[in-house]
């Protein structure tokens, strides 16, 4: 019966996750990983407060809560997000500092493009808390909302860029 229950923890358990980074609109921007129980927090440095990367599952599975926290490379945080898009394979949702809570989304199409939209059509709104905290911007991603998905990429533009 232990070693039933024992087969059955480890399988429930996939694992800690690893992840990879690229696809960076500026070289010198770097992204890193704290991974916890059910949370993980990446750190986005940027060199100008503008820029992209992608953040890719290598192995394992997205923890419950995902937090994204923008930072310039100095120790400085974002101070007012302007913009920013966060694409998977299934969606893109675009907001700001002033969004936060109703982020809105459309569904990518079979493709992974987002197709034209037309004034007002998106596919919702999604609680993406954006936070002003004294280490950055935090973006507090809805729980599970990364789940089956190989990647995430983030692209922001912070009103008081360099």
């Amino acid at each position: 019966m232990f070693v039933a229950a024992l087969v059955l923890l480890t399988a429930a358990d996939p694992g800690k996750p690893e992840f990879t980074y690229g696809d960076f609109a500026r070289p010198a921007d770097k992204v890193a990983a704290t991974v916890e129980k059910n949370r993980v927090v990446f750190t986005v440095t940027s060199t100008r407060g503008i820029g992209a990367a992608t953040i890719n599952l290598k192995e394992g599975a997205w923890p419950k809560e995902v937090v994204i926290l923008l930072t310039y490379e100095k120790g400085e945080g974002f101070k007012n997000l302007e913009n920013f898009r966060l694409t998977t394979d299934r969606i893109s949702a675009t907001g700001s500092i002033k969004s936060s809570g109703k982020v809105t989304f459309a569904f990518l199409n079979a493709k992974g493009e987002r197709e034209p939209l037309e004034a007002g059509d998106s596919g919702g709104t999604l609680a993406i808390k954006i936070v002003q905290t004294d280490k950055g911007i935090e973006l507090r991603l809805p729980p599970d909302m990364l789940v089956g998905s190989k990647f995430v990429t983030l692209s922001w533009i912070d009103a008081f860029r360099r």
